[in-house]
């Protein structure tokens, strides 16, 4: 096989110099200036070609780093929730005396009144760190989320709270 390359190779070279030798000088010239300023034109061809390909992959770049960090905070999260215990499965009557009891935790307690099946609010004045402890227990035991809330200073350590609380659903 190599044989075979060598003498098509020595084909091409017998070709090519036949054919150069037929031209006249004048022709010879404006051969070797075309064949210049096509090379010259391939190599800045592919310079440009460079050039717009690391502009755009600059550009992208920065953005596909900014995407991989929201996936990867996404799927961490997604592992996070498909950890977490399913809510308690209450009837309505039992989850109103579970929360009411739950609120003797303020000592004072808020008032609380229900508005839905699963829905609620409280109003008062709470230490902060209990409130806090108390919506986390909620989200962990029942789902709850606050709906809507409004927190206001009511003195050292703690808040007045008016606050909607449910499913969201």
């Amino acid at each position: 096989m190599q044989q075979d390359q060598l003498n098509l190779w020595n084909v091409l070279q017998q070709q090519w110099h036949s054919f150069w030798q037929a031209r006249q000088p004048g022709e010879r010239r404006a051969l070797l200036i075309l064949v210049t300023v096509l090379a010259l034109v391939l190599i800045v061809q592919l310079l440009w070609t460079t050039y717009n390909s690391t502009a755009r992959l600059r550009y992208k770049v920065p953005q596909l780093q900014t995407q991989v960090e929201k996936l990867r905070n996404q799927t961490d999260e997604w592992q996070r929730l498909s950890q977490q215990k399913a809510p308690r499965s209450v009837d309505l009557a039992t989850l109103q005396q579970e929360i009411n009891s739950s609120l003797q935790s303020f000592g004072k307690a808020p008032t609380l009144s229900w508005s839905g099946t699963q829905q609620f609010q409280v109003q008062g004045k709470v230490n902060y760190n209990a409130w806090i402890n108390w919506l986390a227990l909620l989200h962990a035991d029942y789902h709850l989320r606050v709906l809507q809330a409004s927190v206001s200073p009511a003195g050292p350590g703690t808040v007045n709270v008016s606050a909607s609380l449910g499913r969201g659903e």
